[in-house]
């Protein structure tokens, strides 16, 4: 397929799975806090609303899964099975967007294996999802390193150096982590420091050396950023990374951090720009560096954070000031639309739905905070749903509905609201047939959540293709999304200098 044929293509995918989220808007822009005092039951189709009512409470999150839909089910929820096929015509995988990962990289599955060992032997820990994240991660670094060889790694939201520090202490490839936390950018070159010195102490590793240059530096990236300058700048600056005395924790650290002559500009060829969960608009932000600097030769990254975007065209953050930064959308297919998702829709995103289908009771907290928006709305009057009462987490400690209200309204300031025992139990009662709505509301926004990510994702892979310096990019799944629901990787490769 020729580049204006795929760009054709997803233009049409995504044409398509605009004009569904448009059309479900209300539903996923909804907020469950105000489900019973607004009504939200109203915004579903009367008949696509009689369906969730008829079906079995103990079968609601049977929904989820992909083996509701039966020729038998379809006679008895017409309209429920049509929004499910619906909407899960739209996800990643049905629409033929993600390419396995083997196929793009044949020698991702060598580098996986050889992970666990290397990991073991130097005694490497780290809790269990940045493992497996790290693990596919640094393979698919180390396969794209095999086909199309880099002179550094550049890891963009490096965090505590999880993945750059892998990178260079066991892959052998130099690695540059910028961070915008200085608290997080010392810590990863303590880390990085023990992790050297243990390396040292390992006759199998002092024998034969092959580690190379970790350097974290303290960076904010935006689009207006040089990174060629913060990269070059870095490499050649020794006292960049100077662990301050108040972050150091009085521990005596020295660190060559000077990286090899060949890394200076002059004589640098290629660089690869990763991202380990890049959150919000770093993500794009990454993707339009990858672009527009030179020495950037590879992109794989996997996004995250979907409610820290900003959008360009979105209404409530223009009313706000809050888009002259934005990170959605990157293409120019859908700039042209002046499309927008919303905030609720973004903040949705980042369901899961595999993780739902594990927690019967996922609703409960939601319930609760809602039977909480009626009682504030009745005892401070209607006015008080245009303030934003935030209580937090609170449900699952709260072994009762009773319970949860006192401790919302002592941690609101709200003491005063007489409330006794008695109203707690009528509002429950009062409004018992509102909890069976109000989970199988959420249920059908957590159907539209991984439609949601799906445009985000596609609109990414779109900007990649219309660059005429790209020459190949992909979609992948690259983590077990049970353990790291966020689990997408954007593969992108620019053509060789002619």
């Amino acid at each position: 397929m020729s580049k204006i044929e795929k760009v054709n293509e997803l233009r049409k995918k995504i044409g398509d799975l605009a004009s569904f989220l448009n059309e479900t808007s209300p539903l996923s822009n909804a907020h469950t806090v105000d489900f019973i005092t607004k009504e939200r039951w109203k915004l579903l189709d009367p008949d696509l609303g009689k369906d969730l009512l008829d079906l079995p409470r103990d079968q609601l999150n049977a929904i989820l899964g992909n083996d509701f839909v039966t020729s038998e089910r379809r006679k008895k929820y017409p309209h429920l099975c049509q929004f499910l096929i619906r909407t899960r015509n739209f996800c990643s995988e049905r629409l033929g967007i993600c390419t396995d990962i083997n196929w793009i990289l044949p020698k991702f599955g060598t580098w996986q294996d050889s992970f666990e060992s290397k990991a073991k032997n130097a005694n490497w820990c780290v809790p269990e999802k940045k493992r497996h994240e790290v693990q596919n991660m640094a393979s698919l670094i180390s396969a794209l390193n095999d086909m199309f060889p880099v002179d550094l790694v550049v890891d963009a939201g490096s965090g505590k150096g999880y993945l750059s520090s892998y990178v260079a202490c066991f892959l052998g490839l130099d690695a540059l982590g910028i961070e915008a936390c200085e608290k997080k950018c010392c810590s990863a070159i303590l880390r990085h420091a023990k992790i050297s010195e243990m390396l040292e102490r390992t006759e199998e590793t002092r024998s034969n050396k092959k580690w190379k240059e970790f350097v974290s530096t303290t960076e904010s990236i935006n689009r207006t950023s040089d990174l060629e300058k913060i990269i070059q700048r870095t490499i050649i600056n020794k006292d960049c990374c100077k662990i301050s005395e108040e972050t150091r924790e009085g521990k005596d650290v020295t660190f060559n951090l000077a990286l090899p002559e060949r890394l200076e500009e002059e004589k640098r060829k290629s660089v690869l720009l990763c991202g380990l969960h890049t959150c919000g608009n770093l993500s794009g932000t990454s993707i339009r560096q990858f672009v527009s600097c030179g020495s950037i030769k590879i992109l794989c990254q996997v996004g995250c954070c979907y409610n820290l975007l900003t959008e360009e065209f979105c209404q409530e953050e223009r009313a706000e000031g809050r888009n002259s930064e934005t990170g959605f959308p990157l293409s120019s297919f859908l700039r042209e639309a002046k499309f927008s998702l919303g905030r609720n829709a973004r903040l949705l995103a980042s369901q899961c739905r595999e993780r739902t289908l594990k927690n019967m009771d996922f609703h409960q907290p939601l319930f609760y905070r809602a039977l909480l928006q009626v009682a504030l709305t009745d005892y401070l009057g209607p006015t008080c749903q245009n303030l934003e009462f935030r209580v937090g987490r609170m449900a699952k400690s709260c072994p009762s509905f009773k319970v949860y209200v006192y401790k919302a309204l002592g941690k609101l300031n709200l003491r005063e609201i007489n409330i006794d025992d008695d109203d707690v139990e009528n509002y429950l009662q009062v409004y018992s047939a509102e909890e069976k709505k109000l989970k199988a509301f959420q249920l059908l926004r957590i159907i539209l959540a991984s439609c949601i990510e799906t445009l985000i994702l596609l609109d990414r892979l779109l900007y990649l293709w219309e660059q005429d310096c790209v020459e190949e990019a992909y979609l992948t799944r690259l983590f077990d999304s049970l353990i790291s629901p966020r689990c997408y990787a954007l593969i992108a490769i620019k053509k060789k200098a002619e």
